[in-house]
């Protein structure tokens, strides 16, 4: 193992994983969670709560969603979709990011809460030209994205590394000064 490893006590119903996609377009944020809930210990009225701040703690956002489980596995898919009433676009001179504060409650108590962060930003292809939140943007240069498993750090070798910029220039990267 060469990464930290958590260990979490959760109650038998909680929020087993939870994701953030944002509609940069929209000013939406849309929340997913998967509720899970162990069998023969079912919630009564199971709401997921979403409460979404900027990193400095001005309020967002806030809704809600009916949960029903139904499933037989014990688990269910929720998604919430968030108006961002202070919007604030993340780009790398201004990042920019939320914390969505999701909670799983039952009959109006609190059963298990999870923290999101996540910053809103659009990128996309529009015919030739790349564009960053809307905008045109110029993609210049060249990284060495080779994965090395073994030693996790790339070889001390010119020769490594000139091989590998002949192989980026056959699949059709070109070097621009």
């Amino acid at each position: 193992l060469y990464r930290d490893i958590e260990l979490e006590a959760t109650p038998d119903a909680r929020i087993d994983y939870a994701w953030v996609r944002g509609d940069f377009d929209q000013k939406t944020a849309e929340i997913h969670a998967t509720v899970a809930s162990a069998q023969g210990k079912s919630l009564q009225r199971p709401v997921l709560r979403v409460s979404i701040k900027t990193v400095d703690g001005s309020p967002a956002g806030e809704g809600s969603q009916d949960i029903v489980l139904d499933d037989p596995s014990g688990m269910k898919e929720v998604a919430v979709r968030v108006a961002l009433t202070n919007f604030q676009a993340w780009s790398l001179e201004s990042p920019k990011l939320y914390l969505a504060d999701i909670v799983l409650m039952d009959q109006g108590k609190p059963v298990h809460g999870w923290v999101e962060r996540f910053g809103m930003r659009k990128f996309e292809v529009r015919g030739d030209r790349f564009y960053f939140n809307n905008k045109p943007f110029f993609v210049r240069g060249y990284g060495d994205d080779f994965v090395y498993p073994i030693t996790l750090v790339s070889p001390a070798s010119r020769v490594e590394h000139l091989r590998h910029l002949k192989l980026a220039r056959e699949a059709g990267f070109v070097y621009v000064r």
